[in-house]
């Protein structure tokens, strides 16, 4: 029997609202076509403690974890979770 890792799994609110986002639609597609770098990168994000912000692709995707997303306010987390960002 194969033992398949999530890489979502734990990672605080942050965590648990990717785990029930429905990614399928968005720029990346589903989860398990993410490149196993970002999947790792995110793994690294949501599960530190340590305010921790990300975007990806050409899309400039955003992610980020439980001490970055106080930092965010109410007006903008969760709503920008996995939403294409703006170049600076």
């Amino acid at each position: 029997m194969q033992t398949t890792f999530n890489f979502l799994s734990n990672g605080g609110e942050v965590g648990a609202t990717m785990r029930a986002k429905d990614w399928r639609d968005g720029a990346l597609g589903p989860t398990d076509h993410w490149p196993p770098l970002l999947k790792s990168t995110i793994r690294l994000i949501i599960t530190s403690s340590h305010p921790m912000f990300l975007r990806w692709g050409p899309h400039l995707i955003q992610f980020y974890n439980d001490a970055y997303s106080q930092t965010m306010g109410t007006e903008r987390h969760p709503a920008a979770l996995g939403q294409p960002g703006r170049p600076w």
